[in-house]
């Protein structure tokens, strides 16, 4: 066995293109998912996408605590229910009920911020509309892509428009009684 061993290096397939295109593709991709779900939410629930977005500009700071809390508070209380038998059922809803409100405040935070954008350029009072929701969504996706700073700005809108779900479920929930 006398041959020779030749090496010859690979280059690398996956490019700074490749990856501009996979990134690109991927904000694409969120920004028109979350505009259908935040316009069939938006337009659908008018009256309710217009009370929250009413919420979320009283008290921010309020709201924005109110969220923190939700969002520590139910995934800790839905695990110290699986130390029982009996709370393994409401532990499982608790954790599904935080993925939801992940979700939903995602959707609805930039519902919150097209309104509140257009109000502050248009001087008119806050509206829920199509070009509210599609301004929203196109700046909620632009401030994820803000290195370092825009997923921080992402995370305080989505704890303002959770606390914002939360009271006005409060809300309806004492209604009931």
């Amino acid at each position: 066995m006398s041959g020779k061993v030749i090496f010859e290096p690979v280059e690398n397939k996956l490019g700074k293109e490749a990856l501009s295109a996979i990134f690109s593709a991927y904000v694409m991709w969120k920004f028109f998912a979350l505009l259908a779900c935040a316009l069939l939410i938006g337009l659908i629930f008018r009256r309710y996408s217009r009370e929250i977005v009413n919420l979320s500009t009283e008290r921010p700071l309020k709201l924005l605590g109110l969220g923190a809390v939700v969002i520590v508070a139910l995934p800790i209380i839905s695990i110290l229910l699986f130390s029982t038998m009996v709370g393994v059922p409401l532990g499982i809803i608790g954790l599904l009920g935080f993925a939801i409100a992940i979700i939903f405040s995602s959707i609805i935070a930039p519902i919150i911020v097209g309104s509140v954008v257009y109000r502050f350029f248009s001087k008119k009072d806050l509206e829920v509309s199509g070009k509210t929701i599609i301004i929203g969504v196109f700046l909620f996706v632009l401030a994820g892509i803000v290195p370092f700073i825009g997923p921080f700005a992402v995370l305080i809108l989505m704890l303002i428009a959770l606390g914002s779900v939360a009271t006005l479920k409060w809300r309806i929930l004492q209604t009931w009684r």
